[in-house]
């Protein structure tokens, strides 16, 4: 089970920074997954970010932007209301 919770995080994860990326609505996806938005995501965030860079270095810039851009959508919502990101 542990697995499997790991792998539906990872998942979470990255379907979140894909719609970032996409300029979708992440907003839904957030409220979906509220259950996977703890202290373990952002661990496994870190370790996945690490683990990308390491392994292709040049998408290192892209995808800090793609997170920043997450970031601020997350952390300032009512500056964002109105926009799909």
């Amino acid at each position: 089970m542990p697995n499997e919770a790991a792998n539906q995080e990872q998942t979470f994860l990255i379907d979140l920074l894909r719609a970032t990326y996409q300029n979708q609505e992440v907003y839904p996806i957030l409220q979906h997954n509220l259950s996977k938005l703890n202290d373990n995501l952002a661990l496994m965030l870190r370790k996945w970010v690490s683990d990308r860079f390491a392994k292709e270095p040049a998408i290192a810039i892209n995808l800090a932007r793609v997170i920043i851009k997450l970031y601020t959508y997350t952390c300032s919502p009512s500056k964002n209301r109105g926009y799909s990101n």
